[in-house]
């Protein structure tokens, strides 16, 4: 009897469906606990548990008809004693190549000059808006990322920190996207890491590792795997819809990792899109969100991913 039970669930299976371009590579990074063996693993467990099938195609669903749509994005820069950094942040910005887009800074209570900086700016750009907290108070990256929100009136919301740089065609590969695919809410992009060597050399993987998970076009982000590793590691390489950035709770426990907050918010629902393009330059130098002030805070992780899944019903 027990023999007969076993060669009925080893022929259930053979028959799970596995095509010639599933992607043992992708399915390995997605699920480190496969030790190296994607398709048995997937044939074996993975199919039962729902684990995506990960294949080397676009999984994202195209639209029967490109578009040529040119939807409003609102860049949101939010600036805190940048001062340093943030006109030539300003200038990448407004070099693009996409031209609907307007710029909301939100300044958080700077004590340098960044402020006199910005309005400089926006006296010259017409389409840059400053804003600051009332009474210029420093009231930390999630109340400054939900304040530009509201300001914004774009359909799409990008961001760039005080501290980073985009590519010319940074915007104009995002809307591609936009144009390909059903129902894009949330779109990054591949990341180049500039600044300081020590902290390129410590972190570098991690762009290489989501350029191996993440291919052009759509890819469901399965959370209950891989939960502490966020495969979009800077603000300045998304874009997402404003209504659903709306939606969300931005009560983070650790407000550092605001954005891994809101992306587990999103990414359980939604696909996300891809562009496999160093679009993003990100800087590595002494902040917030050093590698130095990060291992500070790392022993927070467990709690937070506690909180984080519990919000999201994981």
């Amino acid at each position: 009897m027990m023999r007969g039970l076993i060669s009925l669930l080893q022929k259930g299976i053979q028959k799970v469906p596995i095509p010639d371009n599933f992607s043992e590579e992708r399915y390995m990074t997605a699920y480190p606990d496969c030790n190296g063996k994607a398709k048995r693993h997937y044939k074996k467990e993975g199919a039962k548990q729902n684990r995506i099938m990960y294949v080397d195609d676009d999984m994202g669903n195209r639209k029967t008809t490109p578009t040529e749509e040119k939807p409003l994005i609102s860049v949101i820069v939010t600036s805190y004693n940048y001062e340093k950094y943030i006109s030539v942040t300003l200038d990448s910005v407004v070099a693009q190549t996409y031209t609907n887009f307007e710029i909301i800074v939100v300044d958080d209570g700077s004590k340098d000059s960044s402020v006199d900086i910005i309005k400089a700016y926006s006296e010259k750009y017409p389409q840059i808006k400053l804003y600051m907290h009332e009474g210029r108070k420093n009231k930390g990256l999630p109340a400054s990322m939900r304040l530009g929100i509201e300001k914004a009136t774009g359909e799409y919301v990008a961001f760039c920190e005080s501290d980073d740089l985009w590519t010319p065609n940074h915007l104009e590969e995002k809307i591609k996207i936009v144009n390909l695919y059903e129902d894009v809410s949330i779109i990054s992009n591949a990341i180049k890491m500039f600044g300081d060597a020590e902290d390129i050399k410590a972190r570098g993987w991690v762009c290489q590792h989501i350029r191996k998970l993440l291919k052009q076009g759509g890819t469901p982000v399965d959370l209950r795997y891989n939960q502490s590793f966020n495969f979009i590691p800077t603000l300045s390489s998304v874009m997402i819809k404003r209504d659903l950035l709306l939606s969300l709770d931005y009560n983070t426990p650790v407000p550092a990792w605001i954005d891994f907050w809101l992306y587990r918010q999103i990414l359980i629902n939604h696909i996300l899109y891809f562009v496999d393009e160093e679009l993003t330059l990100w800087r590595q130098h002494h902040s917030f969100n050093s590698r130095e002030n990060s291992a500070k805070i790392v022993d927070s992780l467990p709690s937070f991913l506690q909180k984080s899944n519990q919000l999201i019903g994981l």
